[in-house]
């Protein structure tokens, strides 16, 4: 391949990078396959393994140990696919996560390792932690490593609603000079509508960025077998996908979304709990 190919080739990912990253969709906040994709990144009230992508304190539920698989295919584009990988255990009263996500192609790559820690202080609070390391490459560039912390809680107001609180570095940290990690913060509200049904608002900030309001249902058709579907009102986006747990504690998720402006994506996970 002749210099001048490689170079469009190069220019091209970076370009919706940067569009992605303008409507402040870092790869990073869209870990965590279908699980995030089918519920509109309504991620901040989710429990077990997926929260480790999302937000730490919902680790606090697992009863033992998680782990967690995800490809995420954004804009059917290979270049924007983000892989994702996650696994938690409970020591005594504490919970222990590990995740790594991988996003980008050859040319152009972001990727994140984290450890997390989660704990449940009340009956009716989790909190959360983590620590990660980021890493950006470029092609003939080279790569640039950046440490970074997250934090959240989540919290029981009653039987029927739940409230969580997730930041994601809140301290400056620069790529390059005049190029920072943005800072994200989020509220969710997890609303329990009935035995079937769970609701999920979400509104999250990322700094210098239109905050972005979400809308989403996990509705339970049978015992092990549920639909989620929902949309992101500030971004034009319609997510959906179909969720099927099996009685060994393996799960297996799906999702899609449909953007106004840029297209359709999809993902899947496959968890196991114990």
């Amino acid at each position: 391949m002749n210099s001048r190919n490689k170079m469009v080739l190069l220019i091209c990912p970076l370009f919706l990078i940067s569009t992605l990253l303008s409507m402040g969709q870092s790869s990073f906040f869209s870990s965590g396959g279908a699980h995030t994709l089918a519920l509109a990144d309504n991620g901040t009230m989710f429990e077990g393994i997926s929260s480790i992508y999302t937000n730490p304190a919902g680790l606090a539920t697992i009863n033992d140990f998680a782990l967690d698989v995800g490809y995420n295919r954004r804009y059917n584009l290979e270049a924007l696919s983000t892989v994702s990988l996650g696994g938690a255990k409970k020591i005594g009263a504490s919970v222990f996560g590990v995740s790594v996500a991988q996003f980008g192609s050859s040319l152009y790559s972001e990727s994140k390792a984290g450890l997390s820690y989660a704990r449940k202080l009340f009956d009716n609070l989790n909190i959360g932690a983590g620590f990660n390391m980021l890493r950006y490459s470029i092609d003939q560039y080279g790569d640039t490593n950046v440490f970074t912390f997250e934090m959240g809680v989540q919290s029981k107001i009653s039987n029927k609603l739940y409230l969580g609180v997730y930041v994601f570095s809140p301290a400056v940290a620069s790529i390059v000079e005049d190029r920072e990690i943005p800072t994200r913060y989020a509220m969710g509200l997890k609303y329990v509508a009935s035995s079937k049904a769970d609701i999920y608002v979400d509104i999250s900030k990322t700094i210098n960025r239109d905050p972005e309001f979400k809308l989403a249902v996990d509705y339970k058709l049978i015992d092990q077998f549920s639909v989620r579907f929902g949309g992101n009102i500030t971004q034009e986006r319609l997510n959906f996908g179909p969720a099927y747990m099996m009685k060994n504690g393996v799960g297996i998720f799906t999702g899609y979304s449909f953007d106004n402006r840029l297209g359709h994506s999809a993902g899947i996970s496959l968890s196991y709990a114990r």
